[in-house]
């Protein structure tokens, strides 16, 4: 209710991208539990199934840096319609019966690959359609507790959903999901001229972020973060190493996003101003990856609830570091900068997925394969919280505005 009415201050229009993003999140999760579900029984494997959670993460490696410059070069109203009316189609197919598995990942891929400029030319557009000021600082974090709360939701619902309606008509009901967004951002946006008409190609942008020092901190800021999603990696086997009961997975993952929405909440009060959210995403970033470091004493499931939670806390400094990136994009640019911070995103969390059950598989223990990468990840979360606090907190004022 209250992200609804914060949405309504915001705009009609935010409230259109808003209400889309809530819709999509819902489709989302349930399409990934039907797509996992009828990879495991297709396959017996859990490493198929696995895969198939990576598969939404990796495309990002070469769809952000490759789509999303579309978003400075067209209108954005048309690439995000286009781009929802291709993830329809592609998850419509998955519901045919009987898809063999490479023809299943392939259609996960290539609706991995259009969320790219999707959630580029929304991440944009969300901030242009607020007014300058306060409000326009806080977009990336109600955006973020919209999809939270999806997720949330999805979670509670989704496995429940599929063993109830079955995998087809979930993933009918995801491709419905695809059509009611592009229904929703084609007649409730206003269209608006691309701003950048001249073609730049993927090197273009990645020099925007790398050859600024300032993009440079927000970006390794974002891959470090990554780490902290290691435990939902080996979530299950975690699971059964504590002789916890099978539904507990699912509680340790909703303690991980009640945490991010109890943080991004905090962050968004009133009285937090943006330079104060600035200042904290070091200490927030520390705060995201140093509970992995629990795990080295094999802890129980309660343990593990708070040290989910504490980390996702930590990691509701994602929308501020969005934030100082696009204000920080030179003109123009505001697509392929948007692109580059979420390849480095949704690679991180990629990679991530597999290292970890390659780790736990090689190491013998989940909580070990946690625990080492938590001890690596510290130490890059220190050093990137001080190169964040020598470039950006501690930047002339307005640098970080």
């Amino acid at each position: 209710m209250g992200e609804g009415r914060r949405a309504d201050r915001f705009g009609r229009e935010f409230r259109v991208l808003a209400i889309s993003e809530g819709v999509s999140t819902l489709g989302d999760q349930l399409a990934l539990v039907a797509v996992a579900v009828r990879v495991f029984d297709t396959t017996g494997s859990a490493a198929a199934a696995a895969l198939t959670l990576a598969a939404t993460f990796l495309p990002d490696l070469v769809a952000g840096p490759l789509l999303a410059p579309l978003v400075d070069r067209r209108p954005r109203r048309t690439v995000m319609a286009v781009c929802a009316a291709l993830q329809a189609v592609c998850a419509a197919a998955l519901a045919i019966p009987g898809m063999p598995v490479p023809v299943v990942l392939a259609c996960v891929v290539a609706i991995a690959m259009v969320a790219a400029p999707y959630k580029a030319a929304q991440g944009v557009t969300a901030r242009e359609v607020v007014p300058e000021g306060p409000a326009r600082d806080k977009v990336q974090a109600v955006m973020t507790t919209i999809r939270e709360v999806g997720q949330l939701a999805g979670l509670a619902a989704s496995a429940v959903a599929v063993a109830y309606i079955g995998t087809t008509a979930a993933l009918l009901i995801n491709a419905g999901t695809y059509v009611v967004v592009a229904v929703l951002v084609r007649l409730g946006l206003t269209r608006q001229p691309p701003v950048a008409a001249a073609a730049r190609d993927a090197r273009r942008g990645f020099g925007l972020v790398w050859n600024n020092p300032r993009l440079r901190a927000a970006t390794l800021v974002i891959l470090v973060g990554t780490v902290a999603i290691l435990p939902e990696a080996v979530i299950v086997p975690l699971t059964h190493e504590m002789h916890a009961p099978s539904w507990m997975a699912g509680l340790f993952l909703a303690a991980d996003v009640v945490g991010i929405l109890v943080g991004t909440t905090a962050l968004t009060l009133r009285r937090v101003d943006h330079q104060v959210r600035v200042a904290l995403v070091g200490p927030m970033l520390v705060c995201a990856v140093a509970p992995l470091l629990v795990f080295a004493t094999h802890p129980g499931p309660i343990v593990v609830v708070v040290a989910m939670f504490a980390s996702g806390v930590g990691a509701a400094y994602l929308p501020t570091v969005v934030t100082v990136a696009l204000n920080l994009a030179p003109e123009g640019t505001s697509g392929r900068v948007w692109g580059w911070m979420r390849t480095g995103l949704r690679a991180g969390q990629g990679v991530g997925i597999l290292a970890g059950g390659l780790l736990a598989d090689l190491l013998g223990s989940p909580s070990t394969a946690v625990a080492v990468i938590g001890v690596l990840g510290s130490l890059a979360a220190v050093a990137c919280a001080a190169a964040w606090a020598r470039t950006i907190s501690r930047a002339p004022s307005g640098a970080a505005a």
